[in-house]
């Protein structure tokens, strides 16, 4: 992925969090240099696989979260803070779970088989909500989006999503 392109990503996510008065629970996630170059796969017919790519799907999940949240506001209240912060910190754990090799490709580390992303997605938004002081119910709010994003236990969840803000991604 370009350097323009994971520029535009970076601003438009930086945007959004100042709209939704956020920016300082997303710039754990927005500040990291590594999240705008990781891979969201180790596997190269995975789920956005090489560089830049958890950016990428990151982007996507948060937009079309949004989008979809703005369709159904005649119908439901949701929370887009609360619903912005779960997208963004959804796949935060990935840059635990591979690493890049020397000739380039990304491998799984142990990290992936012992906790995986999720719950390190989850580790990772706790810590730095609590340090930001951030509402015990937002926090909660958003680890429940977090640890529920597979959509079933079945298909890796910790939990099984049930508010309208972890269905909505």
């Amino acid at each position: 992925m370009s350097n323009h392109i994971i520029t535009d990503y970076l601003a438009i996510l930086y945007r959004t969090a100042e709209t939704l008065g956020c920016v300082n629970l997303a710039s754990k996630v927005l500040s990291d240099p590594n999240f705008s170059i990781w891979s969201g796969s180790h596997q190269q017919s995975g789920h956005h696989y090489g560089d830049g790519g958890l950016l990428k799907h990151t982007f996507e999940v948060v937009t079309i979260a949004l989008n979809t949240a703005k369709l159904y506001s005649d119908y439901h209240q949701i929370d887009n803070k609360q619903l912005f912060l779960s997208a963004l910190y959804h796949d935060y754990g990935k840059m635990w779970d591979y690493e890049r090799s020397e000739n380039g490709e990304w491998n799984t580390l142990s990290h992936r088989r012992k906790i995986h992303h999720i719950s390190r997605s989850n580790v990772e938004w706790v810590r730095w909500g609590i340090a930001m002081n951030a509402d015990a119910d937002l926090i909660d709010s958003v680890s429940h989006n977090i640890l529920s994003h597979h959509g079933s236990r079945e298909c890796g969840s910790p939990v099984a999503p049930y508010t309208r803000e972890a269905v909505s991604y």
